[in-house]
């Protein structure tokens, strides 16, 4: 089953108890802030045809363009690859990327969000890769931070994003999702996600800082390709704050 998270304040962790405590997790770095506002929409972007034969592919018979696999972790993957719009590298036509979600992307921080500071999470290599691309073609000033990007470059780059040099930052999550601040931005855009709701949770705090108190709230959006596991997933994050908030509930209450 996907992990499940839960955010809570640390001062509630002796009421939670040893047996519950294993199964959450903790927010504590020092540029995690209190709670903000946050707005959430949903934005449907269609996927090229060629990554959505293959996609119909992998799910119905567990191989395409050459690759096959057993294991549903493994298809899993590469279903989550070609609704991002990456071919994987397993596949004869892959590494490839299709920047429909991108362009989706460009297109919305150059008109209605003209101004404002992005944060982009993309879960993929080339996808990240892709994206900064795509929106360094739209004459929008980005920076890239994926797993190849040595740390004195990634505190560079959050250094001109805080300074306001960049207008928008397209990031890893499993490498950009703790411990970088990028207060600055109001808007994060998510072109693919992992399961786990921390991961989740830690890359939207990343645009909190205890020190900084917003006037308007976060917009916090979600590109997705319909009709495949994004759908899926978006679901199971969403169920998840719900259990979240329904937790903190019963702890508030006990401790009352």
């Amino acid at each position: 089953p996907a992990p499940f998270g839960l955010k809570f304040p640390i001062e509630y962790r002796a009421d939670i108890g040893d047996a519950v405590r294993s199964d959450v997790f903790l927010l504590t770095a020092s540029a995690v802030g209190t709670y903000q506002e946050k707005v959430h929409e949903f934005r449907y972007v269609e996927p090229p045809s060629v990554t959505r034969q293959l996609y119909q592919d992998v799910e119905r018979d567990w191989a395409a363009d050459g690759a096959e696999t057993r294991y549903s972790v493994k298809r899993e993957g590469w279903l989550a690859q070609l609704a991002a719009g990456v071919i994987p590298a397993d596949f004869a036509a892959g590494p490839a990327y299709f920047p429909n979600k991108a362009k989706e992307a460009a297109h919305f921080l150059s008109n209605e969000l003209a101004g404002e500071q992005a944060i982009l999470w993309s879960r993929f290599i080339p996808e990240a890769e892709g994206v900064a691309e795509t929106l360094e073609k739209a004459k929008i000033r980005v920076g890239l931070i994926h797993g190849k990007i040595k740390p004195p470059e990634r505190e560079r780059l959050r250094d001109r994003f805080l300074a306001g040099k960049l207008d928008a930052v397209v990031c890893q999550p499993k490498v950009a999702a703790k411990g970088l601040d990028f207060s600055s931005a109001s808007v994060a855009i998510f072109t693919s996600n992992y399961w786990d709701l921390e991961t989740r949770a830690q890359c939207l705090e990343r645009t909190n800082h205890p020190m900084k108190k917003r006037k308007k709230a976060t917009l916090v959006v979600d590109i997705v390709t319909p009709g495949t596991v994004e759908e899926d997933i978006c679901s199971g994050l969403d169920k998840k704050w719900k259990s979240t908030r329904f937790f903190m509930r019963k702890v508030r209450a006990r401790r009352r």
